[in-house]
């Protein structure tokens, strides 16, 4: 009886590098199976999710609440004046470096209209509506165009100390709110006029100015009596018609029109402030519930604010036909919810003020001024700064029927620029709010809204703000339903849908609306993310080139990351559905753009990281790949890497980038085997230790990286195989990185030079404890079978540590989980034949443990994968009798001889199984006649392969011990033509010694039989 040697097996077939790993390494992913395949689609393929939400900042929504020291900075890196942020009036290059520039609007580096500014707006609360107009400078007249307006302040000397302010201006009555912005302005003019007048009377004896009076209790209204004051409340707001005055609080304020000089006067009295209320105003039982159940962490409406509502809804009921007052009223409404601190929302809450409005834009449904101003106030009442916390205030119960109102006047005035504009803005801030709080409606599950907002862009092309605003509400009303995405694929108004006025959008802004471009591109990004809607962006290859047409036009522009960003992540998802979109991006040189933004803007993370995705996406074919490489995409790939290296997101995709170039371009990979990139995948696995998918994505390509032999010692000096230790450690449960991670050991273990750091990093035990974490994974098995065989087969202490850890029990019950799995049944047996050769002991725990019946099922279900490496185990078994008893109740020689007849090609399967024929029939005649009918297979073996010496001399040795212990056996040689063969094989082999003695055992019998 003899033990068989442990099998090696030679090169796999599918490695054609001279550099390549044995058959226990790891294979290339898409080279070999179609799971494999499937496995880096699936990987190329999770990049498709919706852009995260962007903070938003009060500029962002078309509002300026004043400059913070860190606004004013970014302005400046950004070549904007710092006080206005719109104006440029510097050019800065890529090193910061700033020039001042002369234009239109500014001259050497300074924004002209800053220089004499406009008095501020009123604050307004994010996304809220801009109250100035789309332009600085410009205010929007009554229904007619945008005209500058100059403001000429003096003193005058005048009686009673009030200051006049003199506009110049057209002969046109200007809106409501730029009086009161103007008011404001006086108002602050005039308290520094005191401030100067009281200095004066300090230093200079100087009789002050006189005051108007104060307004004294008994010339207030009884605040007590509500009648009362509902009739000062319409006593404050009737104006009269001829000399167009109002009076606020006993404040007069003249706006008369001069029309034939151009003048307007405005005569600025002292204002009541809530100081000045000595009687304190009592508030309803329902506005004291209103207000307490606020969610939000704010004050009460101070009482004045509550007056100036109730003013305002008063005025409303009282002057039902008057458009002119419903207009000022809904004006004075806007200026009151735009306050910041929120107050002013739940003051026209509390008074019904929505309502109010719904109302009074029913009854004025043809006027669009009047609809302007309503939905102005609208605009302002969703509008919220807080983008985490739910806001009531548009709520169904509060905002009941405002929705349906605004969209009616939308389509009745569609030819209004102005009203759909600030319509699709108000819907946009409803869309924001509704994500947040679900009971706003945003007006698209049953008003339509998104069809309104698509037809008012169509119609409008040409306005900018309608295009912008209306991109804002596409986006957001998508972001919150992936209904609302297939909508604008569906819509029977326009042909192929309503997404096509985005690529319009974007040629006609490209080159001077960058907001417009950046909001278009972020809705291709939304869309794309559901696939029925990125299907239909795929049918016309005009979309691809609109994303890389706005990130070609705007390359070099500082401002522009967010462009870039979002066309990245668009083109990734667009990417992952079919290899034609993959040509499209080709032939409008998508890739050339997306690597020259990863130069241009290197500093930018988000930049980048879409970059990256996009990158992998479209390097599933090889054709891209080559073009990516061409292009430096992997030098930028691993730039990226450099400079981010704690934005675990990026590094994973910028690992799968480089592991979806390495598998399709031969070029790209040659270039990853460098010193450099391999330093720095596993810096990312290094310190992106508590991000799964980037241990996962980096040992993925490490694997990938380490078919080449020549990269072994690069890794292990670089202390990959702890990194991958601590990896699998840390993520225990994670079978995908436990995959990738055993999958990159079982490439290193390959080698001899690395199998000793493997072992010296108490790699066996935890390759144990993975396989028992995840016996259903056939990858992550045959991988840690592998590795396991290496490390028992080339370091003998390991085979101890193994067999502690019940190394031999899992691997047992690896083969029995996974029968069909020819992959797990090889390295499986490998790992096996190795631990039982020379050890008794290990014999006896396979045994213990149930490992024979899994070995002979193997021969029988993958003889020629697997059935070398079985016979390999089985023939050390068969050296004990017992063990030899076990094999032949599982039918172990039959399926021998079955698997012997159908694969005679495989040598290495003949020359094992002849052992283990050998070491059966020694123990029982029985064994012997059991294996008759593998006779035939060993002599046809002998014949075709005359050259083969360790097949010649196991397969007489076998014949040999046959004719021994069996005349059935004897007999079956004598008949057939083996004299022949065995006397071929004895001239053949005449210097083998064993050759010679087998082959005179075996006549010897023969011709005693004769």
């Amino acid at each position: 009886l003899r033990n068989a040697n442990n099998f090696i097996p030679l090169a796999s077939q599918s490695s054609q590098d001279d550099d390549s790993v044995g058959k226990r390494g790891a294979v290339r992913y898409l080279l070999l199976s179609p799971r494999e395949r499937e496995r880096v689609h699936i990987m190329s393929g999770y990049n498709r999710r919706p852009p995260a939400e962007k903070p938003r900042t009060m500029e962002d929504f078309g509002l300026n609440l004043g400059d913070s020291q860190h606004k004013q900075e970014s302005r400046r890196k950004k070549g904007l004046c710092e006080t206005c942020g719109l104006v440029k009036t510097h050019k800065v290059d890529w090193r910061g470096r700033r020039t001042p520039v002369s234009s239109e609007d500014a001259a050497n580096g300074e924004c002209m209209r800053c220089q004499n500014p406009l008095p501020a707006p009123m604050a307004m609360a994010t996304n809220g509506p801009p109250m100035m107009g789309m332009e600085d400078g410009m205010m929007p007249g009554l229904g007619g165009p945008d005209i500058p307006i100059e403001i000429e302040a003096r003193r005058r000397d005048m009686d009673d100390g009030t200051l006049v302010t003199e506009l110049t201006t057209p002969s046109i009555l200007k809106h409501h709110d730029q009086l009161t912005m103007l008011q404001r302005a006086v108002m602050e003019q005039q308290e520094l006029l005191d401030e100067e007048d009281e200095e004066d009377e300090q230093d200079e004896d100087i009789q002050p100015m006189r005051r108007p009076p104060e307004r004294s209790q008994d010339q207030m209204p009884n605040q007590e009596d509500e009648d009362s004051l509902m009739r000062f409340s319409a006593h404050s707001w009737a104006m009269d018609r001829r000399t167009g005055q109002t009076e606020d609080g006993g404040n007069t304020v003249d706006f008369s029109d001069d029309r034939s000089g151009g003048k307007i006067t405005v005569n600025a009295g002292n204002r009541h402030s809530q100081d000045n209320w000595s009687n304190p105003l009592e508030l309803s039982n329902e506005e004291m519930e209103f207000l307490g159940s606020s969610p939000k962490l704010r004050e009460a409406p101070s009482k004045a604010v509550i007056q100036r509502v109730a003013d305002a809804v008063q005025s409303l009921q009282d002057n039902e036909q008057d458009a002119g007052v419903h207009r000022k009223a809904f004006e004075e409404l806007t200026q009151i919810s735009g306050q910041r601190d929120g107050t002013g929302k739940d003051a026209i809450v509390s008074k019904s003020g929505i309502k109010a409005i719904v109302e009074g834009m029913w009854r004025h449904m043809d006027n669009v001024e009047v609809q302007i101003a309503a939905v102005r106030a609208l605009w302002a009442l969703s509008a919220s700064d807080n983008l985490q916390e739910p806001d009531e205030t548009m709520s169904e119960k509060n905002a009941e029927g405002a929705v349906d109102a605004m969209i009616i006047s939308m389509q009745q005035h569609a030819d209004n620029a102005t009203l759909q504009m600030v319509g699709c803005g108000t819907l946009c801030c409803l869309a924001i709010a509704s994500r947040k709080n679900p009971a706003v409606n945003d007006g698209t599950a049953a008003s339509g809204a998104t069809l309104v907002v698509s037809n008012a862009m169509n119609m409008h092309e040409d306005h900018m703000g309608v295009i912008e605003w209306g991109m804002r509400a596409l986006y957001n009303q998508c972001t919150n339903s992936d209904s609302n995405k297939v909508a604008l694929f569906s819509s029977d108004n326009y042909v192929g849908g309503q997404v096509d006025i985005i690529q319009r959008s974007i040629a006609k802004a490209v080159d001077k609306e960058l907001p417009v471009v950046e909001w278009a591109c972020r809705l291709y990004w939304c869309l794309s993310a559901n696939d029925r809607a990125a299907s239909g962006l795929s049918n016309s290859a005009r979309h691809i080139n609109a994303l890389v047409d706005a990130m070609r036009h705007f390359d070099n522009n500082l401002d522009a990351a967010d462009i870039h960003e979002v066309a990245c992540g668009a083109i990734a998802n667009l990417a992952l559905l079919t290899d034609k979109n993959h040509a499209v991006i080709r032939q409008f040189g998508g890739v050339a753009a997306i690597v020259k933004s990863m130069r241009f803007f290197e500093d930018e993370e988000a930049v980048q990281l879409e970059a990256c995705a996009a990158l992998a996406n479209i390097s599933t074919t090889e054709e891209n790949a080559a073009l990516i490489f061409s292009e430096e995409g992997v030098q930028a790939v691993l730039a990226a890497m450099e400079s981010f290296p704690d934005n675990h997101r990026l590094q994973e995709e910028a690992c799968r980038t480089l592991l979806c170039l390495a598998i399709k371009c031969a070029d790209a990979r040659e270039f990853m085997l460098s010193d450099l990139a391999i330093s720095s995948i596993i810096l990312a696995l290094n310190t992106d230790i508590a991000s799964a998918s980037v241990q996962e994505m980096a040992c993925s390509l490490l694997a990938n990286l380490a078919m080449s032999s020549s990269t072994h010692s690069t890794m292990v000096r670089q202390g990959a195989i702890h990194s991958i230790l601590i990896a699998m450690k840390n993520h225990r449960l994670d079978r995908n990185l436990l995959e990738s991670a055993t999958l990159c050991l079982r490439n290193l273990s390959a080698t001899e030079d690395t199998v000793a750091s493997i072992s010296d990093a108490n790699t066996a035990n935890a390759l144990v404890k993975a396989m028992i974490a995840h016996p259903d994974s056939p990858d992550l098995q045959e991988n840690s079978c592998c590795v396991l065989w290496s490390l028992s087969e080339m370091i003998a202490n390991d085979r101890k540590e193994i067999v502690d850890t019940d190394g031999i029990k899992v691997i047992v019950q690896a083969m029995q989980s996974h029968m069909e799995s020819h992959g797990v049944q090889e390295m499986a047996c490998g790992a096996l034949w190795s631990l039982v050769t020379n050890s008794e002991e290990n014999k006896a725990a396979l045994a213990v443990e149930g490992g024979i019946d899994p070995v002979v099922i193997t021969l029988l279900m993958h003889p020629k994968q697997a059935g070398a490496l079985a016979c390999g185990v089985l023939s050390c078994m068969s050296t004990q009798k017992d063990y030899a008893s076990s094999i032949q109740q599982a039918n172990g020689i039959s399926f021998l001889s079955e698997a012997m007849i159908s694969n005679l090609s495989s040598l290495s399967l003949i020359e094992n199984g002849c052992i283990l024929i050998r070491n059966m029939a020694s123990h029982s005649s029985i064994y012997a006649d059991e294996a008759v009918s593998a006779i035939s297979s060993i002599i046809i073996a002998m014949k075709e392969n005359p050259d083969a010496v360790g097949l010649q001399r196991e397969a007489l040795n076998a014949l040999w011990s046959l004719a021994a212990q069996s005349r059935i056996c004897n007999s079956r040689i004598a008949e057939s033509d083996a004299k022949e063969v065995i006397t071929k094989a004895m001239t053949h082999n005449i210097f083998v010694v064993d050759i010679q003695e087998a082959s005179k055992g075996v006549l010897s019998h023969i011709q005693a039989v004769q």
